[in-house]
């Protein structure tokens, strides 16, 4: 994952979970800051940190000189293990970039290309079970804590719970990508609960990926995970494997067979872990609480059901702070996705809605003013650029150059502390409609942390798009 700081109000950050016994936890940061929009340099912060206050490890810019993260680096040299936690600030809100255990003389490297690792105080990389955060910036371990289910009658909970099938996704990509076989294959996978039946154990619940979502196998099949007779709480857990981290976006349950009473979940947490150890270093992705039987997705007149998505909002926040469309095809002069053709897409303004008021609030004079906002794209033309499509002028526009590669996007950061659930969001074209110049196909996407990287949410699609009219703005639901 990539890390930016773009604003003078956000930095890197460390947590040591106790005082150092006898050396100090040393960190190193390298990024490269940017002076204009094609000059930068590299540079790097290095900290000592022995105590349990939380130390800056990488100060946040100067006005318009942004660092983008290279590298982080946690030697830890003391004599015992240390917890390490590393956080993104942003003006007063802290996000968990890693959490996890670095072993004494051992250290943790993440990097923007590549995943987290831990190596020993030789240098030699090793994957290390239960301690990497890998990725760059996702978890490994993910957990579906169970605390109240019923039948359908709404009676107690049965003795026993029971789930088809728990898959991850982020963004349109399922991580599981092949059926389980046994507890621990295909490799890397790993199930696990905290009780079973021994005709249903764990690894049964991630074992019907390909006919659930209809790309194999032969449905219906009569196979689940279901856990053991006591308990107030269960959970179904999933190890990815060592390297293939990931933030996810959402996730789909699917419930047993409809029988009578059919049962299903009321109360459940999706948690993910760097360590799987789930003894407090995990985070909740996700809570739901209160589920009746018509908020599952189920089929009342066959033997199998179908998946019910959830979204995850962002590590439990809600709503979006970074807005961005991708333009995925264009008329430019007449010709369809023609790069020949000189400005081929042109946005006169974009606009999102939320609770009856349009975002920004305030016409941009330039990329980042009035403040908080910040606009950015995939490329902006030099007499045309992207601010322009925030600045409320009757027929200004952002400009894309010719020949600029997919993806083509615009961007529109709200400011921190700002987060929007919008229900509506608009596009104005130019006045160049007329003369063949508009878009057709378009996705909106809305992200916690800007690094549109995986971790983004896909908001909206719209294709086939027609009757455009002349410095005219279409609206679009979300």
């Amino acid at each position: 994952m990539r890390f930016a700081l773009t604003t003078t109000l956000r930095k890197l950050q460390i947590e040591v979970d106790a005082n150092t016994t006898t050396d100090p936890v040393k960190v190193h940061v390298s990024y490269n800051q940017w002076y204009a929009k094609d000059t930068s340099s590299s540079g790097s912060q290095n900290t000592s940190i022995s105590t349990t206050t939380i130390t800056d490890i990488c100060d946040a810019p100067l006005q318009a000189m942004p660092k983008e993260i290279e590298m982080i680096n946690v030697y830890n040299p003391d004599t015992v293990d240390h917890v390490i936690t590393l956080y993104y600030y942003d003006n007063g809100t802290r996000y968990i970039i890693w959490k996890g255990n670095i072993a004494s003389g051992s250290t943790y490297t993440q990097s923007s290309t590549g995943a987290g690792m831990i190596t020993d105080d030789t240098g030699s990389a090793q994957w290390s079970a239960g301690t990497t955060g890998g990725g760059g910036g996702g978890y490994r371990y993910f957990r579906l804590n169970i605390t109240d289910w019923s039948g359908a009658s709404g009676t107690a909970p049965p003795t026993a719970t029971f789930v088809k099938e728990l898959t991850l996704r982020v963004g349109a990509t399922t991580v599981q990508t092949a059926d389980m076989t046994a507890a621990s294959s295909p490799s890397p996978l790993v199930a696990s609960a905290d009780s079973e039946n021994a005709s249903h154990p764990a690894w049964h619940a991630f074992n019907n990926f390909q006919e659930i979502y209809g790309v194999g196998g032969t449905m219906p099949r009569s196979e689940y995970w279901q856990s053991g007779a006591t308990g107030a709480s269960h959970w179904l857990q999933i190890d990815i494997g060592a390297g293939n981290e990931v933030i996810p976006t959402a996730y789909t349950i699917t419930l047993v067979n409809p029988t009578s009473p059919a049962p299903y979940l009321k109360a459940f947490q999706l948690l993910a872990s760097n360590t799987g150890a789930f003894a407090g270093e995990e985070i909740t992705l996700d809570s739901q609480t209160g589920l009746g039987l018509a908020d599952w997705d189920m089929y009342t007149t066959s033997s199998h059901n179908r998946p019910t998505l959830f979204e995850i909002s962002a590590h439990g926040v809600s709503g979006y702070r970074y807005f961005r469309v991708y333009i995925d095809h264009w008329v430019a002069g007449g010709t369809p996705d023609s790069e020949a053709v000189a400005n081929p897409v042109r946005v006169n303004e974009f606009v999102i809605q939320s609770g009856g008021t349009d975002y920004p609030t305030a016409d941009m004079t330039t990329y980042n003013a009035p403040s908080p906002y910040v606009s950015d794209s995939a490329s902006q033309h030099n007499s045309f650029p992207n601010w322009k499509a925030f600045d409320g002028a009757a027929d200004d526009r952002w400009i894309i150059e010719a020949g600029v590669a997919f993806p083509k996007w615009l961007q529109i950061d709200m400011g921190s502390g700002v987060t929007l659930t919008p229900n509506q969001w608009q596009i104005k074209p130019d006045s160049a409609v007329s003369l063949g110049y508009y878009i057709t196909d378009m996705r909106l996407y809305g992200s916690v942390y800007g690094t549109f990287d995986g971790e983004e949410t896909l908001l909206d699609t719209e294709t086939g798009i027609t009757g455009w009219v002349n410095s005219t703005a279409k609206t679009f639901t979300i």
